[in-house]
């Protein structure tokens, strides 16, 4: 049974839907390894756009900055010489910094590899090469509870290249910026959803995307993707015309606020198509409503 939503929602994209570029041909050769390892500390400093949790939840922008605004205790990076292969990773774990939008990193270890360019990954406890970067999945989300986004935090993923692609790029301390355009990273939609007949008890949201001629359109990465990537990895590529936020422990409500984090690849959208979004209650009743897209994106 549909039942049409009086309200036309607001929908919000955070962390920007954008068109990154990829790794150029001379990052994919790699120099030859060294024969005698350094040992040494390690150190990443890596920033954050500066803002706090509440106004990062209102924050709209198509600049590419990263969600995550402030680091915490068991952060991890991963900076890999050579993304396709597990020899070469190296942890860094938060030393300073925690509650801050800048962080030090450190690695205890020996460099035993020369390249001309490092792709450094969040989280590094899930993500420590390229492949890892496209095996990570969006699907299964659930939020606990109204205006919650304490679920986002493990659908959240930054992947950023540094280096020149010529000369070695090694470390001493290297200063990493995940708020700049050349970052890949997840995105998120936060959907408020008004104007129901009587309160509900959500149990899911399904988001989909209609072109001008309202034909459905398979548009919606389900994990991370890239339009070039490292040598040796292989992008799952998995798309589908419905993307779904699972809801629990929701009590009964006219007004809906809900997060869902989204693949870092950038969804293109018409003039004249729309966004559906359907809201399935607990006692299995389906409301709808429609938002139409003004200009292309």
């Amino acid at each position: 049974m549909k039942k049409n939503l009086f309200h036309i929602f607001s929908l919000l994209l955070i962390g920007g839907t954008l068109v990154f570029s990829s790794c150029s041909d001379e990052w994919e050769q790699q120099l030859p390894e060294n024969t005698q390892e350094e040992q040494q500390v390690l150190t990443l400093v890596a920033t954050l756009p500066d803002a706090d949790a509440e106004s990062r939840l209102a924050y709209v922008s198509m600049g590419g900055k990263s969600f995550k605004t402030f680091w915490e205790s068991d952060d991890q990076l991963v900076a890999n010489g050579i993304p396709s292969n597990e020899n070469y990773v190296y942890v860094f774990n938060l030393s300073e910094g925690a509650g801050t939008s800048i962080g030090t990193f450190e690695c205890s270890g020996s460099i035993n590899v020369n390249t001309n360019a490092w792709t450094v990954y969040y989280p590094g406890s899930k993500i420590q090469g390229e492949q890892d970067f496209f095996d990570f999945s969006y699907l299964g989300q659930v939020q606990s509870g109204n205006n919650n986004y304490d679920h986002i935090a493990d659908y959240h993923s930054l992947r950023l290249t540094c280096g020149d692609g010529n000369s070695s790029f090694g470390f001493a301390t290297t200063y990493i910026d995940f708020s700049s355009e050349s970052v890949e990273q997840s995105a998120c939609m936060r959907f408020q959803l008004s104007g129901f007949e009587t309160a509900i008890v959500p149990k899911k949201i399904e988001l989909m995307y209609a072109d001008p001629n309202g034909n459905y359109q398979s548009c919606f990465h389900t994990y991370n993707y890239l339009n070039g990537w490292w040598t040796g990895a292989t992008p799952h590529g998995e798309t589908t015309t419905a993307l779904s936020l699972e809801l629990a422990d929701f009590e009964a409500t006219s007004n809906i606020t809900a997060y869902m984090m989204m693949s870092n690849y950038p969804v293109s959208l018409q003039q004249g198509g729309k966004l559906r979004v359907y809201v399935t209650t607990e006692d299995g009743k389906r409301y709808y409503c429609d938002k139409e897209i003004s200009a292309d994106t």
